[in-house]
């Protein structure tokens, strides 16, 4: 990814592979307290689906975006049971261990569920705000995104899906089907009036894999949040217009704290 450098940490179910950049220090008045952003892929995506607004975010703070396990060099369990949201929150909470605090979480499709389960299971120590974006709380049902019923046929869905998005690249059909084995019947919505940081929900209004209900829900729910719909767009909100979702997450990072807020509770 052009101008970030590529890093592997150690964990204890293995590598995780994050790509990232250091707070500018010419333009942060103290580097070692600016904070960072992170961005979380969705279900099939990669670190790579976000360098087109990775190269917009030109803020002073430090930049993380991780490969999940199933993808670039990180580690790759042998079996489905390997890649379950649990799963992947670990590797997500073990990137925000180290990344510098404050950081700005931003989850796009199923990285809005990694996130919402990393605060569950983690806590929400460090971090100041969330950008979510074309998710869902609870999968399944209106929001769909394989219907293939075999291995087989869930790789080929895969396969049309990534090029339907706009993915340079995308996760192993393992780890995709794994991830969607785990997270098709989840309900992580009596989690989310928990959530006590500042929000921004974006959705796109045209939306095929998750409709725009799901992203009204969940702002509905979130104290605070603020809801963003932004018109004719679809799922993949970076691809479609990342200058526009790197100002989004800009002008979050620049939005005053809010004083009485205190992560999850």
């Amino acid at each position: 990814m052009d101008g970030l450098e590529a890093h592997l940490l150690d964990t204890p179910a293995g590598p995780v592979e994050w790509y990232g950049r250091a707070a500018d220090g010419g333009r942060a008045a103290n580097a070692a307290n600016a904070g960072s952003i992170v961005l979380v892929h969705g279900i099939q995506g990669t670190a790579a689906s976000w360098e087109a607004v990775a190269g917009r975010l030109d803020a002073p703070r430090a930049l993380i975006i991780p490969n999940l396990r199933g993808r670039g060099r990180s580690h790759r369990p042998a079996g489905l049971d390997g890649y379950t949201l649990a799963g992947f929150s670990d590797d997500l909470a073990a990137i925000l261990a180290m990344a510098p605090k404050p950081a700005v979480l931003v989850g796009w499709s199923m990285g809005v569920l990694v996130v919402i389960e990393t605060l569950r299971r983690h806590g929400a120590h460090g971090l100041e705000r969330l950008v979510l974006a074309s998710g869902t709380a609870r999968p399944g049902g209106e929001a769909v995104w394989f219907r293939a019923q075999t291995p087989e046929a869930l790789v080929a869905e895969a396969q049309e899906r990534a090029t339907r998005l706009a993915l340079r690249e995308y996760a192993d059909p393992l780890a995709v089907a794994g991830a969607w084995a785990s997270v098709r019947g989840c309900d992580l919505e009596p989690d989310l009036p928990r959530i006590g940081l500042p929000t921004l929900v974006l959705h796109g209004e045209a939306d095929e894999e998750c409709p725009a209900s799901h992203g009204r829900r969940i702002a509905a729910l979130i104290p605070g949040a603020r809801y963003e719909e932004w018109s004719g767009a679809g799922h993949n909100l970076m691809a479609q217009d990342p200058h526009r979702f790197a100002r989004r997450i800009l002008c979050s990072c620049a939005a005053e704290s809010y004083n009485t807020i205190v992560g999850f509770q």
